[in-house]
């Protein structure tokens, strides 16, 4: 093991809540296949909510990979200010912030998409090890790809899904590699 060398994997909660939010959006427009959440009541969401989705979800990547504690902040403390915006009515938002909180908080959210790819992530460290000049890679482990924006790497943070760090160790290792430049 390289002590110079780290790789921090966590699922930030405000990038893992956009996704959410996002697959609620287009099961209701139905433009892919269902994805989890799959919700059956309709909610109210701002007429130009895919570009304010691009725009916030943008701001969140850049804030995260800034500091990887402001995903915390941003959906603990300035949700009303930063998710709030996505939606038309209190309701809808409200509903949704909180069946979110259900399902991170329990075994099947934050907990099971960290742990899910632990192993993928570990078997690319001794490989990623002899690129690194001493710098500490951040990955940020989403649970459903970002079809309304990209994943956006930035130098030394990268933000991937689980099944892109499932998808074999090569596949990985490029992806992370890319980060790494």
């Amino acid at each position: 093991m390289n002590k110079e060398f780290y790789i921090m994997t966590e699922a930030c909660p405000a990038l893992n809540f956009f996704i959410y939010i996002q697959n609620i959006y287009g099961n209701q427009k139905k433009n892919n296949k269902p994805r989890f959440p799959y919700m059956t009541r309709e909610y109210a969401f701002r007429k130009n909510f895919e570009q304010c989705y691009k725009e916030k979800w943008g701001e969140a990547v850049s804030l995260v990979a800034e500091n990887r504690f402001n995903g915390e902040k941003l959906f603990y403390d300035q949700k009303n200010d930063f998710f709030k915006g996505l939606f038309i009515d209190d309701a809808s938002f409200n509903e949704v912030y909180q069946s979110f909180q259900v399902w991170w908080g329990s075994l099947t959210g934050q907990l099971a998409i960290t742990r899910t790819v632990d192993d993928e992530i570990s078997s690319v460290y001794d490989d990623l090890a002899k690129f690194s000049p001493k710098q500490n890679l951040y990955v940020e482990i989403v649970y459903d790809d970002c079809f309304l924006s990209d994943l956006r790497n930035r130098p030394y943070f990268s933000i991937l899904t689980i099944e892109q760090c499932l998808h074999g160790k090569e596949k990985l290792l490029a992806r992370l590699l890319t980060s790494m430049r």
